[in-house]
C-alpha cells in the first residue's frame, strides 16, 4: 500500500469518526435488483430528442445511508463507487495462466484509471486523504463532510457515496465435549472429513495438490510445522513477497484470533500431519499444494476486505516501500470463511467476479444461522455467482448450524455440503476441533487443488469445476427449504466427494458434457528464480501500485461496531 503524506485542506475536510451503519454494497460491490430500495442511484433515462443523458443531481448520488452518516457525524469516512466496469469475458479465452492474469490486472487498472482520473486530481489538490481501489473500482474517502461528497459526486464517472462499516466479530466456536472428541479421533491417522470426501483415495492415486497455491482470505496464518513447509514463501530469501498479506501492518503470517480462526482453515485445505494426544494424524485435505494469505485479523471492516481481496488477484511485497503488484503470483484457489448471515447483499461482488475471470476457484461459507430455518444464508455464499458451503457431521448429517436456502433470487443455496462438524485442524498453540461452515468450506477449496493436480486441463476453469464437483456429489433428498431431491437449500447438490469428482473428468462421454476446459495449466508449476517454492513465473518488473493513497499521520479513531443477524444487517461475521 503506498502512502504519501500531504496536509489535509480545512476546506474540504475537518477531524472524523468513523461511522459504521450499512454496508457499502453497490459502493464496492456489482447492482443488485434490490439496490434501489437500499438507496442506490437508478439508471438514468436517456432524453430521446438529445440521444444524451440528463443531468443527475450529484446530491441525487448520496446513498440515504451516507446522508444519514453525515447528518449523524458531521464528517466520516465514505466510499465514491465509479461506473467504468470492464468487460473481462475474453479472459476466459487466454490459455496461459500469466497471460490470463495480466490480462484482467491491465483491464481493471486501466478502467478505474481512467474513471478515477477527475476526482482524484479534485482529492490531490484539496489535499484530502483517500485511497484507491482498482480491483472495486472505487475510492475510500477519510474525514469527509456532505459538502465535499456533493462536490465529487458532481463527477459524471461517480454513481454513488455510500458510507464505511466495519462488521462484527463472532462469538468463538464452540469446542465440542470430551466424548465427541473421541469419537473423532477413533477414525484413525486421518481426520473423518478427509476419509469422507475420499481425499485419501486421491493420495492413493498420487494426487496430493502438488503445483497447485492456494489462499485464504480469513483472521491470519500462524506459523506451524504442519503448515510451514508448505508456505510458498518458504526457503526464500524474501519469505513473505508477494506471499502474505495482513491488514494490521505486521508483514508476516500470525493470527491473533481466539480460535486461531484462519489457522484452522489453512490447516485443514493443506495442513500435514499434526499430534494429538500422542498420535499422528494427517489434517489437510491437500497436502501437497502450497498456500499464502491475506489475513484481516478480527477487524472485518470494509476497507480491509477489499484491500485483502485486490492483494489476492495481483499479490505485492507489502514491506516495499515501492509495491509492485504480480498478477502472475495469484493463488489458484481462496477460501473464505466469513460472510453476514441472513443476508444476499452482493458486498465485494465485482471483485470476486474478477476473481473468476482470472481463473481463481473461489468458496464461501454458507453461515451458521441454520437453526432459524430457511433463508438463513449469508451473503456472499448466498449470490448467485458464489460457490457455497454447507456442514455435515460424521454421521452424514446434515449440521443443525448449517445456514439454509434459498439465496438471491431464489436460487438455492448452499452449492454443495461437506464435513463441517468436530474438524481437527492447526492453531497457533497446537490442535483444536471445531464447529462451523467455516471448516466445511476449505474442505471444497483443498478438493479442488487435489482435482487441479490431477486434471491440469481443468486449472482455472471455475464454471467446469463447479459442474464437475455438483455433477459428482452424493445426492441427499430433503426439500424442507425447497428445491428437489438432488438439488435442494439443505444440502445443494449434496455431499462432496473428490475421488467421484476426479473419477468423472476420466469418463471421456461424461466429462464432455461438461464445460469446455479453457486453461492449459502448461505453466503455472514454474518456480520463481532464486527460491525453492513451486509456482508461477514472475512478471514484469515494472507495474502501477496497487492503489494510491494520500495520507496524513494516523491517529485512533472512534468506531461504532454493528451488530445483529437479521435481514438487512449490517453484521459480518466469520461464520465458522
Amino acid at each position: 500500500m503506498q502512502r504519501r503524506t500531504r496536509t489535509l485542506s480545512s476546506a474540504l475536510a475537518s477531524a472524523t469518526a468513523l461511522v459504521l451503519l450499512v454496508p457499502p454494497a453497490a459502493a464496492i460491490a456489482a447492482p443488485d435488483s434490490d439496490d434501489e430500495a437500499r438507496g442506490t442511484v437508478a439508471a438514468t433515462p436517456t432524453d430521446s430528442t438529445t440521444g444524451t443523458a440528463p443531468a443527475t443531481d450529484p446530491a441525487d448520488k448520496i446513498s440515504r445511508a451516507a446522508e444519514q452518516t453525515f447528518a449523524a457525524r458531521g464528517t466520516t469516512d465514505f466510499w465514491l463507487r465509479f461506473d467504468e466496469e470492464p468487460d473481462l469475458e475474453a479472459a476466459e479465452g487466454i490459455t496461459v495462466w500469466s497471460e490470463r492474469g495480466r490480462y484482467v490486472y491491465d483491464a481493471l487498472t486501466a478502467a478505474a484509471e481512467k474513471a478515477q482520473a477527475g476526482t482524484i486530481a479534485e482529492l490531490e489538490k484539496a489535499g484530502a486523504e483517500y485511497t484507491s481501489y482498482w480491483a472495486a473500482n472505487a475510492i475510500l474517502v477519510e474525514d469527509g463532510t456532505f459538502d465535499q461528497a456533493v462536490e465529487l459526486a458532481a463527477d459524471g464517472d461517480v454513481v454513488e457515496v455510500r458510507p464505511t462499516v466495519r462488521y462484527s466479530v463472532p462469538e468463538p466456536v464452540k469446542v465440542p465435549h470430551a466424548a465427541d472428541v473421541a469419537a473423532a479421533e477413533a477414525d484413525g491417522l486421518t481426520t473423518w472429513g478427509i476419509g469422507a470426501i475420499n481425499a485419501d483415495d486421491m493420495w492413493a492415486e498420487g494426487f496430493t495438490g502438488d503445483g497447485v497455491v492456494v489462499a485464504n482470505l480469513d483472521s491470519g496464518v500462524a506459523p506451524h510445522s504442519a503448515l510451514s513447509e508448505k508456505y510458498r514463501g518458504a526457503g526464500a530469501s524474501n519469505p513473505n513477497a508477494y506471499n502474505y498479506f495482513s491488514a494490521d501492518g505486521l508483514y508476516y503470517p500470525h493470527d491473533t484470533n481466539e480460535v486461531s480462526h484462519g489457522t484452522h482453515t489453512m490447516g485443514t485445505m493443506v495442513g500435514g500431519t499434526v499430534v494429538r494426544e500422542g498420535v499422528e494424524r494427517a489434517v489437510g485435505v491437500a497436502p501437497g499444494a502450497q498456500w499464502i494469505a491475506a489475513g484481516v485479523g478480527d477487524d472485518l471492516s470494509d476497507e480491509n476486505l477489499v484491500a485483502a481481496a485486490q492483494w489476492i488477484l495481483a499479490p505485492y511485497d507489502q514491506a516495499s516501500s515501492e509495491p509492485t503488484p504480480d498478477p502472475d503470483r495469484r493463488p489458484h484457489v481462496v477460501n473464505n470463511s466469513w460472510g453476514a448471515e441472513f443476508s444476499t447483499d452482493p458486498f465485494m461482488e465485482n471483485v470476486i467476479t474478477a476473481w473468476e475471470a482470472a481463473g481463481i476457484f473461489s468458496t464461501f461459507s454458507n453461515g451458521n444461522a441454520g437453526e432459524a430455518g430457511c433463508t438463513s444464508a449469508g451473503s456472499p455464499a448466498s449470490r448467485l455467482v458464489n460457490y457455497g458451503v454447507g456442514a455435515y457431521d460424521m454421521d452424514g448429517v446434515i449440521a443443525p448450524f448449517s445456514s439454509r436456502g434459498p439465496g438471491q433470487s431464489g436460487t438455492v443455496k448452499p452449492d454443495i455440503a461437506a464435513p463441517g462438524v468436530h474438524v481437527l485442524s492447526t492453531t497457533r498453540t497446537g490442535t483444536a476441533y471445531l464447529n462451523g461452515t467455516s471448516m466445511a468450506a476449505p474442505h471444497v477449496a483443498g478438493a479442488v487443488a487435489l482435482l487441479w493436480d490431477a486434471v491440469p486441463g481443468l486449472v482455472g476453469d471455475v464454471p467446469a469445476t463447479r459442474a464437475i464437483l455438483d455433477a459428482s456429489a452424493h445426492d441427499e433428498n430433503d426439500t424442507s427449504c425447497g428445491g428437489t431431491a438432488d438439488d435442494n437449500n439443505v444440502w445443494g447438490e449434496g455431499r462432496l466427494d473428490v475421488l467421484a469428482a476426479y473419477r468423472l473428468t476420466q469418463d471421456e462421454e461424461e466429462f464432455e458434457a461438461t464445460p469446455a476446459p479453457v486453461i492449459s495449466g502448461d505453466d503455472y508449476r514454474t518456480p520463481f528464480p532464486g527460491s525453492s517454492a513451486t509456482c508461477r513465473r514472475p512478471g514484469r518488473s515494472s507495474m502501477p501500485p496497487p492503489m494510491t493513497r494520500t495520507t496524513r499521520a494516523a491517529a485512533a479513531r472512534p468506531t461504532t461496531t454493528t451488530s445483529g443477524a437479521r435481514a438487512g444487517s449490517t453484521s459480518w461475521p466469520r461464520t465458522g
